[in-house]
């Protein structure tokens, strides 16, 4: 930059040097306003589950044939059948689509704070006819795909071959106790109640109209 004063010039050095010729600086393309992507954070509607009666006793024979694998891995001491099997949704959009389905298959046998309890026809798996069936609602302590609960013939003569054993706990509840087994090789957790689930309130009186 320069300055002319009564006929002196003078050569005063810019606070901004001139580029650098030698430097090539891109082109920049400039986007319409309307044209550009709107980055702003938003929360997505997740998609509806579809789940049909067709896709939920699969499931249901699946899980009982787990929990008995688990069962049998750990104990062999074993007279008894299935007599009940939860399904753990792991959202609520699942809750709401194996629910659904759940309702189309049977009729509520019990309403609890965690979901409800079906009486569905018979299902046959590999521990007996199942016709207890729950869809429990999402829960961070139920990260696996269900249980699967056992009625006992014996289930003192049961409880005093597996307490103690790695897996199994006591579970004892003011009218009830039950014996759960939990192995992180499984997908599953298994109970073994006492009494058995179809003697419980509502799905006793349930089971007695059967349908």
């Amino acid at each position: 930059m320069a300055y002319h004063f009564s006929g002196l010039f003078f050569a005063t050095k810019s606070r901004y040097p001139r580029p650098d010729p030698r430097t090539v600086v891109p082109r920049v393309a400039l986007v319409p306003w309307h044209k550009m992507a709107d980055t702003r954070c938003t929360h997505s509607t997740p998609e509806r589950t579809q789940v049909n009666s067709n896709d939920l006793l699969p499931l249901a024979k699946q899980i009982v044939a787990e929990a008995n694998r688990m069962r049998n891995k750990h104990s062999q001491h074993f007279t008894g059948h299935v007599g009940y099997c939860a399904i753990f949704a792991q959202s609520h959009e699942e809750y709401i689509a194996l629910d659904s389905a759940a309702k189309s298959l049977g009729k509520i046998a019990q309403d609890t704070p965690t979901g409800f309890t079906y009486l569905v026809p018979g299902i046959e798996t590999d521990a007996g006819l199942l016709r207890i069936l729950k869809i429990r609602k999402p829960d961070v302590t139920r990260k696996e795909r269900g249980d699967a609960d056992f009625s006992l013939l014996d289930y003192q003569a049961f409880k005093d071959d597996v307490i103690g054993k790695q897996g199994f706990s006591l579970i004892v509840r003011p009218k009830t106790e039950m014996i759960e087994l939990i192995d992180s090789d499984f997908n599953v957790r298994a109970y073994f109640s006492n009494p058995p689930v179809e003697t419980h309130d509502g799905i006793r009186e349930a089971l007695a109209t059967s349908i």
